[in-house]
């Protein structure tokens, strides 16, 4: 059985809303990150560990007419950003 790969934010990463959005600054590389109405969804739910699948199922349930290929996919670009940003870490569960 395969694991699948697990993403958290980092501890050092700030988070601010602004103006319905949500703003990311990581101290650490002096970068910013201005978060649209679904990656702040995602932002919220990576307090805690999760799949990209179970992060998918949670868009498909928070955001109404979305559909899953679609759904699949903006999780993973938003995944890939927030970790070229360093803002998220990866593991195995």
């Amino acid at each position: 059985m395969v694991a699948e790969t697990r993403y958290q934010r980092r501890p050092e990463i700030e988070a601010a809303p602004l103006q319905g959005e949500t703003v990311l600054y990581h101290p650490g590389t002096r970068k910013f990150c201005i978060l649209n109405p679904t990656a702040t969804y995602l932002w919220s739910q990576l307090d805690r560990a999760c799949t990209a699948d179970e992060l998918t199922a949670g868009v498909l349930s928070a955001f109404a007419g979305v559909e899953q290929d679609v759904a699949a996919r903006d999780v993973a670009d938003t995944l890939r950003q927030f970790a070229d940003l360093e803002m998220i870490s990866r593991g195995e569960p």
